[in-house]
């Protein structure tokens, strides 16, 4: 069977398409999948062994170009996690037997956001519509979590920034991700910086801030504030070296952002801070992830956080205090954390990280 997903963007949503990816190649012996994504989110499928093929859409590269390549191929099935005009504009240049698109119920999130709009069984997480798309297509026999599977290379780079900072083995190593696509999602800096500072002195945790290149200042903001020398700042890392370093801490916190979905789908566990957006469309779903928020009558205000706040101050995420979540946060680097002993298969609530749902 030959099958193309498409999911083109942003990083989250094409972390989460990894659970279709990986239930249908556990659910399907001998299929052959392609990934259609943009030329941004392509390095978090490298070396990956369940993609035959990767369809990059570069940057500036017209529809004609890059449908020259996906034109070869003939599928049993597309899949359109994405359905957005540029996938839409693919359909007729397509060679398939059968084409199913996500029902994302874009109006019913819509309206949550509005006017608080909730119908029992209409507001899904979009991890969830996803599958649903598998089950149209009679291929959901078992579902499984997004799973993302770190470039050898990758890791070997990892292994070496952890030898030259001179880490010590079961040590535990907290991430911080501070930073977000829109800076109204983001928790003040100081906190994260007083999160990191209790975990290195209570903890004797070893602290890794992450972000962008144009995040720099805000990196170096959470540093000074720890004021440690086992505090260490890593900016502009590609999307392979990401999960590759993710994968190797015991526990990261971020903010609602890209960072938290990449590291729940190299299976440790995640911290989300929530202001103006809604975990009601990402929930947790690991043994070990927590969500921090303050429930507000103006929340959530926005699906991605595009709205600018109504309040003089952004009390939803100025109301969450460090102790909050450095509470969460200890429980999660203690020796034997509860979770650690969760067990593997198809438990009732929550999923196995990284096994079934």
């Amino acid at each position: 069977m030959q099958l193309l997903i498409i999911r083109f963007s942003s990083l989250g949503d094409v972390v989460l398409a990894t659970a279709v990816v990986e239930t249908i190649f556990r659910n399907v012996p001998g299929v052959e999948i392609d990934f259609a994504v943009r030329e941004e989110y392509a390095d978090l499928f490298r070396g990956d062994p369940r993609i035959r093929n990767l369809f990059v859409w570069e940057k500036g590269q017209g529809q004609f170009d890059y449908l020259r390549e996906l034109r070869r191929e003939k599928y049993d099935l597309v899949l359109d996690l994405h359905r957005v005009t540029r996938s839409y504009r693919l359909y007729p240049f397509l060679r398939y037997f059968r084409l199913i698109g996500c029902d994302k119920r874009s109006l019913e999130r819509r309206l949550y956001v509005w006017f608080g709009y909730r119908r029992k069984g209409r507001l899904r997480p979009l991890l969830d519509a996803y599958l649903e798309t598998i089950e149209k297509a009679g291929l959901g026999r078992e579902k499984f979590l997004p799973r993302l599977i770190p470039a050898r290379e990758a890791q070997a780079e990892v292994e070496k920034l952890f030898q030259a900072w001179g880490a010590k083995p079961g040590e535990p190593v907290l991430a911080l991700s501070p930073g977000a696509k829109k800076e109204i999602r983001c928790w003040p800096p100081d906190r994260f910086a007083e999160v990191g500072k209790k975990a290195i002195a209570e903890l004797q945790a070893r602290v890794l801030v992450l972000g962008a290149e144009s995040e720099a200042g805000l990196v170096r903001q959470v540093i000074s504030g720890i004021g440690s020398d086992r505090a260490h700042p890593l900016l502009g890392l590609s999307l392979d070296r990401l999960s590759a370093l993710l994968s190797r801490v015991n526990l990261l916190v971020a903010n609602d952002s890209g960072p938290a979905h990449v590291g729940r789908a190299v299976g440790i566990p995640v911290g989300v801070i929530f202001g103006p957006t809604s975990p009601e469309f990402f929930p947790a779903y690991g043994p070990g992830d927590f969500i921090a928020e303050c429930e507000l009558s103006c929340r959530p205000c926005s699906l991605r956080g595009e709205r600018a706040c109504s309040r003089p101050t952004r009390e939803c995420l100025e109301m969450i205090k460090p102790e909050e979540v450095y509470n969460q946060v200890k429980v999660c680097l203690s020796p034997s954390p509860s979770f650690a002993k969760a067990p593997k298969g198809r438990p009732s609530s929550p999923p196995t990280r990284g096994g079934e749902l």
